[in-house]
């Protein structure tokens, strides 16, 4: 063994350019799979990161039955007791209440399928900072009765801060369920990299 050991040591140094050439091939090559892989697990990661926080979360919280239907009649109120029990379990930073649906934004003769997103702007802003998004108007405060746009929807509806979009959708237990709102923002998600539009 030990004589096979020295002879192989012997050949790999008989030609030393073709060694120096495998090394550093062999190098090269596991420099770039590591460079590749770190890059496409950063990349997953961030891609992950912007879309659990701009959508889902990690987890959602749905009333029973909810997943099956997705229908507007399963969904629950948010409550004091909820509150307590999701922010004082340890494994949970972040905390969100929101109600989504579907509905048709129409203005004047312009009308769009459109995704409503019902959320309490404080803690969605401390976490998505939709307020530094705004390109035109306000951000939502409190107790507003009015809606930010996106700005891609009010160019197609032909709508600006100020005005009125009526939004016509499915109400509970399945009746026509239509609102007026004013606009109060315009908010860009296409330049902050954001997958909601």
């Amino acid at each position: 063994m030990k004589t096979l050991l020295k002879m192989a040591w012997r050949n790999i140094w008989r030609n030393k350019k073709r060694t120096f050439l495998t090394m550093f091939s062999i190098f090269l090559a596991v420099f770039l799979s590591l460079f590749t892989r770190s890059m496409q697990v950063g990349s997953y990661s961030n891609m992950i990161s912007n879309a659990v926080k701009l959508s889902t979360g990690y987890i959602q919280i749905h009333a029973k039955g909810y997943w099956e239907k997705k229908s507007i009649n399963e969904t629950f109120e948010d409550s004091p007791q909820l509150d307590s029990l999701l922010k004082n379990n340890t494994n949970i930073s972040f905390v969100i209440p929101r109600l989504e649906s579907f509905a048709l934004a129409s203005s004047g003769k312009h009308t769009k399928g459109a995704i409503v997103i019902g959320t309490n702007p404080q803690i969605e802003n401390k976490l998505n900072k939709y307020s530094e998004k705004i390109i035109k108007g306000n951000y939502l405060s409190e107790n507003d009765e009015a809606i930010l746009v996106s700005e891609k929807l009010a160019e197609y509806l032909n709508v600006d801060v100020g005005d009125s979009l009526v939004l016509l959708g499915q109400g509970y237990h399945g009746i026509t369920a239509a609102a007026k709102y004013q606009i109060k923002g315009i908010i860009n998600f296409q330049f902050h990299n954001s997958i909601i539009n």
